[in-house]
């Protein structure tokens, strides 16, 4: 193995999709007719748990570089636009998510990757056709809400950093390969991620509040019943209300109980969860991270690693017996 020093392994294990990713690969002389059935498998968990939004742990930066690559060769060869957004979409948001907690000088190496850009203080600039063509499509984001000065748009890091995702999404989006390039043993890993096909679709329809995993059903009951729920648990709540798709208007509800309730500061917090401010959902935190947050009330039902996860198998119990 190529050795890198802890910065570049920083570098290369969050931004597998950076320059100095790349470069370690050509480095490790990777070939493809020569890719063990083991980093195949790894690529396929990757996809699987972007697709499930499972909150795994960070891999080693050879495991990370390595199934990034694959992930998204084979997301290409499988040919299932559903897939690949999906993919898409959870590479996106978890670049966007270490991103905005990124030192400067890594932030703006990445950031030199994908924009020709200049920075003064903590503000860069853009030219507006960078923008209008990497811009996420919410309210937020439209052009007539930015800085704009002599052809150049003024952005935060926050915004930054969303753009950077977004075009992270489409660069994935966007790949188009053909199956006949690649080994035979490809194109029938890529077959193994259909079963992923419609796992996001078991979740539309009305929200079910009897599939709520314990310590969502008490959160929401203390909203219901008690006058100061801790802001953890309004948060945790609110990842969570984003993920099952519930109406904002009526998430707003839940909240109106509270003695501090403010219609229009709970709206704003909600758009940030839900990604209509950033364009970047928040992620429901896992298990073991609500557990030390003290909120876990886990009984004999709790058999899975997060409350979405919880919520979408309930779901699917539920619409079986009917």
């Amino acid at each position: 193995m190529v050795s890198v020093d802890k910065r570049e392994g920083h570098t290369i294990s969050h931004y597998p999709f950076s320059r100095l990713a790349k470069a370690y690969l050509e480095k490790e002389g990777v070939d493809i007719s020569k890719v063990s059935d083991d980093d195949l498998q790894l690529a396929i968990e990757r996809v699987k748990a972007t697709l499930t939004k499972k909150n795994r742990e960070l891999w080693s930066f050879d495991a990370e570089a390595k199934s990034y690559a694959l992930a998204k060769i084979l997301v290409a060869l499988l040919g299932d636009f559903y897939v690949k957004k999906q993919f898409a979409k959870g590479e996106a948001n978890r670049a966007f998510n270490y991103l905005m907690s990124e030192k400067e000088e890594i932030f703006d190496e990445i950031a030199s990757q994908f924009f020709d850009y200049e920075k003064k203080g903590g503000s860069y600039s853009i030219s507006f056709i960078d923008y209008l063509n990497n811009a996420p499509n919410s309210e937020n984001f439209h052009l007539i809400n930015q800085e704009l000065r002599k052809g150049k748009v003024y952005l935060h890091k926050s915004n930054m950093a969303a753009l950077i995702s977004e075009k992270l999404y489409n660069n994935i989006i966007n790949t188009q390969l053909k199956k006949s390039d690649f080994p035979k043993k490809f194109v029938e890993a890529s077959k193994q991620l259909q079963v992923f096909r419609r796992f996001e679709e078991e979740i539309s329809g009305p929200v079910e509040l009897s599939a709520f995993p314990p310590c969502m059903r008490k959160i929401y009951l203390d909203l219901q019943t008690k006058p100061n729920v801790p802001h953890n648990a309004r948060f945790v709540f609110a990842t969570f209300l984003a993920n099952i798709k519930m109406d904002i208007d009526q998430a707003v509800k839940l909240f109106s109980k509270q003695e501090n309730f403010s219609e229009q500061k709970t709206r704003y917090h909600l758009e940030h969860a839900y990604g209509t401010r950033t364009g970047r959902k928040y992620a429901v935190p896992s298990c073991s991270k609500i557990q030390s947050y003290g909120l876990c009330y886990k009984n004999e039902s709790c058999k899975w690693a997060s409350p979405i996860t919880y919520y979408k198998n309930m779901l699917r119990r539920r619409r079986w017996k009917t």
